[in-house]
């Protein structure tokens, strides 16, 4: 049932990063394909640039809503 799943690189990780900020969110075929980047993409479908793309994206959300949440705490103790 499809390819076992591979863990992320960090150049394959480095080279998705460079491609959204090249190519735009969205654009996962031609980020695939760019010869900047295919070399470190080369395993990965369109598929799975979108699906590590979206974990990443949330995951960050989800710290800055942590983070922020912490610096809040930390402005209304310090009124108290």
């Amino acid at each position: 049932m499809g390819n076992p799943k591979q863990k992320w690189k960090s150049e394959e990780e480095e080279a998705l990063r460079a491609g959204i900020a090249k190519h735009g969110t969205g654009k996962w075929k031609n980020i695939q394909r760019d010869p900047e980047f295919n070399p470190y993409l080369r395993s990965r479908s369109n598929i799975d640039l979108k699906v590590f793309f979206s974990f990443l994206f949330f995951f960050i959300i989800i710290v800055i809503a942590v983070w922020f949440d912490d610096i809040i705490l930390i402005m209304l103790m310090s009124i108290g």
